[in-house]
């Protein structure tokens, strides 16, 4: 297959770039290292918070919870919120693959 855009980094710019791609319509494809969002998983220790509010770390098309809004993410709920976005979304994502 032949794509128009291949995004290397299925993180939270990987991510977003994806969508916004599939809501034009233009082929493409995300190759991750490791699984979405692997930094997020292994380089952060086990207090880390996001130091930016749940409103403001909301990929497109993304809604926040106003029970949720102003509080600060662990890094594992940042994760899971960003790989149930690609879910969801049905992006093309391919994890674990070398570029």
């Amino acid at each position: 297959m032949v794509y128009d855009v291949i995004i290397v980094g299925g993180g939270f710019a990987g991510l977003s770039a994806s969508c916004c791609l599939k809501q034009k319509r233009i082929d493409h494809i995300v190759f991750e290292k490791g699984r979405i969002g692997e930094s997020w998983r292994s380089q952060r220790w086990d207090s880390f918070r996001l130091n930016s509010t749940n409103q403001l770390n909301l990929l497109p098309g993304m809604s926040c919870d106003p029970a949720t809004a102003d509080q600060f993410s662990s890094a594992p709920e940042f994760v899971e919120s960003i790989e149930q976005y690609a879910k969801t979304a049905e992006l093309p994502v391919i994890e674990n693959a070398t570029v």
